[in-house]
C-alpha cells in the first residue's frame, strides 16, 4: 500500500471531476505530489473506483 494516498468522504459533496459527468462527489482520491503538497480528485458514486487496503477517513476539508 502507498502511503501517500488515502481515499476520504467529503461533505458537503463536490462535482465529479469526470468530463460531461454532472454528478456530485461524495469520496475523494487524494494524493502526495510533493512534501507540502496534496492533490485531491473528487469523484461521484459511478466514477469511485474502489482501491484495496486503503482506509476512508473522515475529509478535514469543509466548506462554511
Amino acid at each position: 500500500m502507498n502511503d501517500g494516498f488515502r481515499q476520504i468522504k467529503i461533505d458537503p459533496p463536490l462535482p465529479c471531476v469526470y468530463h460531461g459527468c454532472d454528478k456530485q462527489a461524495g469520496v475523494a482520491i487524494v494524493y502526495e505530489v510533493s512534501e507540502r503538497e496534496w492533490r485531491m480528485v473528487p469523484t461521484c458514486e459511478q466514477h469511485t473506483v474502489a482501491v484495496p487496503g486503503w482506509k476512508e477517513v473522515q475529509s478535514e476539508v469543509t466548506h462554511r
